[in-house]
């Protein structure tokens, strides 16, 4: 997902890369107008396409700024807590910075390349 207008390209390049590699993708765009309840919306979107928690959801929130990183970061590491590891947050910001890496997420990167490079190591070692 994108988390600003500014990021959608990546997160459609990212989604297009992941398909290409055999990854079921459910691309939610740019979610800058995400509101308040973003968080129960997304349990029940993950509910939804996630029902039999086989294998890893990878969630990959693109942003240019650290205020759309720690909203994603905020909102879905609840979920990822109840998900029994089975769950993977990913920021991904050219923007990156030390205090950005301060944020609960599994990895956060400058470079999308690196996303899905880390994605596949993840889901080769997860049983």
């Amino acid at each position: 997902m994108a988390a600003d207008a500014q990021s959608t390209l990546t997160a459609e390049a990212a989604s297009a890369a992941y398909r290409v590699e055999g990854w079921s993708v459910f691309e939610l765009g740019d979610m800058s107008h995400a509101g308040v309840l973003f968080d129960l919306d997304f349990q029940r979107l993950v509910t939804k396409i996630w029902k039999s928690k086989q294998g890893i959801l990878v969630v990959t929130v693109f942003s240019q700024t650290l205020e759309g990183l720690n909203f994603f970061a905020d909102a879905i590491n609840p979920i990822k807590k109840r998900s029994r590891k089975r769950m993977r947050l990913v920021l991904c910001s050219s923007n990156i910075s030390k205090n950005a890496k301060g944020i609960a997420a599994d990895i956060a990167v400058s470079d999308a390349g690196d996303v899905l490079q880390w994605s596949q190591t993840v889901s080769s070692t997860t049983d």
